[in-house]
């Protein structure tokens, strides 16, 4: 198996993920609202946002509807909406984007990437060094391997997370952890009893019909955002800061 097909998803399981319509699931709403909502806390969210691994674009749309200026980058040959190729590209790898435009980059997002990738260390690593003005990340992965199912391993998870494992992950050279925890706190439960009845989970999303029940479901789970943030959830968010490197006069090299 090539590295790309591990660090991408099929066509198949694009269109099971994201069939059109999606942004309007409940999980959708409430997510991306999470998103916005740590991306005012970030420092350099006021410069140029890059998603890296954005998908259809979902995400990236919300924000620019909402203030940011934000550009996504999917390394799969996605089909992305017409609409949303003018800031959104496909089979686009962010560490090779040009020059200058990496240079603009003051935050990027990581929106459950990491759990994906067999190196997420190196990755972030390479965050660091490859976008001179990076201020932070705000990172998501889904949570708490006794959720373990049928659906990570149909889209290719490598593990799910918890704040243990996920702070000795980002908690590197060149970054500071400024803000974790979990969210999604109401799903933890409900996806727990699935486990307990050896229920599997459908693993092809869908549009939703009713939306207000899709609505007010999203309310809900972004109230509950006002929850101790150590309490289990179905998702972990951080937000790093790039720490500056130290060019003191009295700082010790790391050169040998």
């Amino acid at each position: 198996m090539s590295a790309r097909r591990q660090t991408t998803f099929t066509s198949e399981e694009y269109a099971n993920a994201y069939p059109e319509g999606i942004e309007r699931h409940y999980w959708t709403l409430a997510r991306n609202h999470y998103v916005a909502r740590l991306l005012r806390w970030a420092p350099g969210s006021g410069d140029l946002v890059l998603d890296i691994g954005c998908g259809r674009g979902l995400t990236v749309e919300y924000l620019r509807e909402h203030g940011f200026d934000c550009r996504g980058c999917e390394l799969s040959d996605v089909a992305i909406p017409a609409h949303r190729q003018a800031y959104c590209a496909s089979s686009s790898d962010a560490f090779a984007l040009p020059e200058k435009l990496r240079g603009r980059v003051g935050a990027i997002l990581l929106l459950d990437v990491l759990e994906h990738l067999e190196d997420p260390a190196g990755f972030l690593d390479q965050c660091v060094t490859t976008f001179p003005a990076l201020r932070s990340l705000v990172v998501m992965v889904p949570a708490r391997m006794e959720l373990w199912s049928n659906y990570d391993e149909y889209y290719g998870h490598k593990t799910r997370f918890d704040l243990p494992s996920l702070h000795a992950l980002v908690a590197r050279e060149g970054l500071k952890v400024a803000e974790i925890g979990y969210f999604f706190h109401a799903l933890y439960p409900l996806l727990r009893l699935l486990k307990a009845f050896r229920c599997r989970r459908e693993i092809r999303n869908s549009a939703p019909r009713r939306m207000f029940v899709h609505r007010f479901l999203a309310r809900g789970l972004v109230a509950d955002g006002f929850l101790p943030s150590r309490w289990y959830g179905s998702s972990i968010a951080a937000i790093l800061h790039r720490v500056p490197e130290d060019r003191s006069p009295g700082s010790r090299s790391r050169c040998p």
